[in-house]
């Protein structure tokens, strides 16, 4: 098993959702090479591939559904997590909850929130093969619209974002959502007010969640890449910008779901300058594009978004104490 997986318990749901709109369960499985004792324990783990592969066979079967919103009208994929969410005594307690134990549902999906004023942004953060699917984020949003807003009526967001286009129509996620829903944007996120979230939750039981943490202290331990750090995450997305070709702490801020403002907060709790941090990754691909003779000093200024040569240079020799020439020289 890679560090690359998801709780069988999602899968379990989809495979069950097939079902339900006339897709083979055995044809379903069978596709995608899992079998019966794969999924036997709904605490156990399947690879993203064989996970994405049933987004993808049932999203051609029934092309026109949004399957992550049908998906999430039950929360039982979510197992424990969910439960324990459900029972917290707020909602910034469940919040707390299903960040700390996200790694539980998904090895490399991030719920991610900071706050705006008077409101607090929830933002879902994944893979790009999952981000590229789409379905799966459409399900962890309407998900955690539902656990976050326990006691209240969805009409109590004040804003959904995807960065991905509507999967289906607009109606659907209008009704799921109980409010507009904004496509194409910088953030797969939720809006909800900061009141809402510190409200006292009626007839829940408090010693639920805490019964369930053992359980999901068990899962996350289970993970081949336990819970990461910041610096982890951050050097994950500092590779990101490296293979994007884009260096801008804005696009650093979205990658991690968070604000540049929220970032930098982060980045100083952990005695990291976010800025030197980009400066080492854009350093490390001035290197290695370096060593590739067929490329020029100023198409490398170009990838690594100098305004021209010079001004690359100069920064080349800040880092090496030698110009791109002269370590081109040197390292041949």
């Amino acid at each position: 098993m890679s560090d690359r997986s998801v709780c069988a318990s999602i899968p379990n749901e989809l495979i069950r959702m097939g079902a339900n709109l006339g897709v083979s369960p055995v044809r379903l499985t069978e596709s995608i090479g899992l079998s019966h004792e794969d999924l036997s324990d709904p605490y156990g783990r399947i690879e993203y591939g064989s996970a994405l592969g049933l987004w993808m066979k049932l999203s051609s079967a029934r092309p026109k559904l949004p399957l992550g919103l049908h998906l999430a009208h039950s929360t039982r994929g979510w197992g424990a997590l969910a439960l324990a969410a459900y029972h917290a005594r707020t909602g910034f307690e469940a919040l707390k909850l299903l960040c700390d134990y996200s790694g539980s549902i998904s090895s490399h999906g991030k719920i991610i929130w900071d706050i705006e004023g008077e409101s607090v942004v929830v933002s879902i953060v994944h893979v790009s093969e999952v981000e590229d699917l789409a379905f799966p984020i459409d399900y962890s949003l309407a998900i955690l619209s539902q656990l976050l807003l326990v006691g209240f009526s969805p009409r109590e967001l004040e804003r959904v974002s995807f960065k991905h286009r509507a999967m289906g129509s607009i109606d659907s996620y209008r009704d799921r959502f109980g409010v507009a829903v904004n496509f194409s944007e910088s953030l797969s996120a939720l809006w909800i007010k900061k009141e809402i979230l510190e409200a006292p939750r009626e007839n829940v039981d408090p010693q639920i969640p805490l019964f369930l943490k053992a359980h999901l202290e068990q899962s996350i331990s289970r993970l081949p890449i336990h819970r990461k750090s910041f610096r982890q995450v951050l050097k994950e997305e500092l590779n990101g910008l490296v293979r994007d070709r884009t260096f801008a702490v804005e696009t650093l801020a979205s990658r991690l779901g968070m604000s540049v403002r929220s970032l930098q907060r982060k980045a100083r709790e952990e005695n990291v300058i976010v800025s030197i941090a980009i400066d080492e990754a854009k350093k490390e691909l001035a290197l290695a594009l370096l060593s590739d003779p067929i490329l020029s000093v100023a198409m490398i200024a170009d990838q690594l978004e100098y305004a021209d040569e010079r001004s690359f240079s100069r920064a080349f020799i800040r880092w090496t104490g030698m110009s791109p020439a002269q370590w081109r020289r040197g390292n041949r």
